[in-house]
């Protein structure tokens, strides 16, 4: 699901991807 997840994120916006997830986590 992570993967997943960081594919949608990273779509949204291109910023990179770990910082999508840290963002999305918190």
């Amino acid at each position: 699901q992570a993967a997943i997840d960081n594919l949608g994120l990273n779509s949204l916006n291109p910023f990179k991807p770990e910082e999508k997830i840290i963002e999305y986590m918190i």
